[in-house]
């Protein structure tokens, strides 16, 4: 009995004896840290941090490698063997959050083993964190931008929302820090009283009447910069705002007055000139037809106008009637006609003046065979145009 007893201590302190003489021969490891904070944009190759594994066996090989893919792809190890090992850890790739290395990851976990030549290992964590820098531009999307816009359309009531930028930065040097801005193509002051455009949120507002005969179409720059206007700004970008145009101007008369000579003895239906008047919105498609009419008063009774704009003479000119001694003024009117009512906005009249003069027989024989001479002027003198001053009704 005493005897094995004594087998059963001596196994024990022998077990125990094994046991810390393992122990202590496991590698020590020292300067591990625990967690390690980088800029992203690191350059390639730079040392992210040192430790040191020691043995108390002289001819140890310890070596360090890394543990799982993540790992290594992202560190090279440069260490030296033998039983007392320096180890830098250093960057074999961009570390960049926004794209490269550790895409999307603020932090990672980075795994080490260490392993002796009797089979020991150690394994170590570390956690990576990547600090934030304005390495990216803004990128406006959907380029480039066109909007179309009524000029009938209320002063302030119409926007356009389409403007968007992203930035893979975080926070103000991402898209929390966007500021669009909003330059225009010409320096006419008229374009920044017309559109402006909400800094913040790239929307596009119009801040007065349009007007499709005054202009047609707008051209401005977009683009967008962050940390609030002071970091990187994207490229930039054309808006074109299109003015579509609607029936609110009248017709326009080719010319604004009209002067014509007509013999003292002209029969009835003798022409006399024609004028000629085209729908005012020249952007509406289609365009309204115009109709012609003389307003009474004057020597109007004299005289009939036809729908293409051509009077002729309605009664026998004779330099003794009363409503047409020697000259007269007729007012014309032109007209739009078969428009859409719940499409028209503005007037659909326009006045203009035709100043028409007798001319004896005698002179315009005279007249007749100078034109017969010079036949480069025939026409150029049988009516004079000249431009006055056109009157909507």
């Amino acid at each position: 009995m005493e005897r094995s007893e004594g087998k059963t201590s001596l196994l024990c302190l022998f077990l125990f004896t094994y046991c810390l003489q393992c122990r202590c021969d496991i590698p020590v490891v020292q300067n591990w840290p625990s967690s390690v904070t980088l800029p992203e944009n690191i350059p390639i190759g730079t040392v992210m941090f040192n430790f040191t594994v020691k043995s108390d066996i002289f001819d140890e090989d310890i070596s360090i490698n890394t543990q799982d893919s993540t790992t290594f792809g992202v560190v090279n190890i440069n260490q030296n063997r033998g039983n007392n090992v320096f180890a830098q850890v250093i960057s074999k790739t961009e570390l960049d959050r926004d794209g490269y290395g550790i895409p999307g990851k603020t932090t990672s976990i980075l795994k080490f083993v260490v392993i002796d030549l009797r089979g020991n290992t150690l394994n170590l964590l570390t956690t990576l964190k990547l600090i934030d820098v304005n390495d990216n531009t803004p990128q406006l999307e959907n380029t480039p931008y066109q909007w179309s816009i009524s000029e009938y359309s209320k002063n302030g009531n119409e926007t356009f929302r389409r403007i968007k930028a992203t930035d893979l930065d975080e926070g103000i040097n991402g898209n929390d820090g966007i500021v669009f801005k909003m330059e225009p193509e010409s320096l006419v002051l008229e374009y920044l009283s017309t559109f402006s455009i909400d800094s913040s949120t790239g929307v596009i507002r119009q801040k007065r009447a349009l007007d499709y005969e005054e202009h047609s179409v707008y051209h401005f720059n977009i683009s967008a910069t962050d940390q609030k206007g002071n970091g990187r700004t994207s490229e930039s970008t054309i808006l074109t705002i299109t003015v579509i145009d609607v029936q609110d101007t009248p017709p326009v008369f080719t010319s604004g007055s009209y002067k014509a000579l007509v013999r003292n003895d002209a029969e009835i239906g003798t022409h006399v000139i024609t004028v000629h008047a085209l729908d005012g919105d020249t952007g509406y498609r289609p365009m309204n037809a115009i109709g012609y009419y003389i307003s009474p008063g004057g020597c109007s009774e004299v005289f009939t106008i036809n729908d293409q704009g051509g009077i002729n003479t309605r009664l026998h000119i004779d330099q003794n009637t009363d409503a047409f001694e020697s000259a007269c003024e007729l007012d014309v009117v032109a007209q739009e006609v078969l428009y859409d009512a719940n499409q028209q906005y503005g007037p659909i009249k326009t006045k203009a003046t035709v100043y028409v003069m007798l001319r004896s027989k005698e002179s315009q024989d005279e007249f007749d065979r100078c034109s017969s001479d010079s036949p480069k002027v025939v026409g150029t003198l049988l009516v004079t145009l000249l431009i006055g001053i056109q009157r909507f009704i």
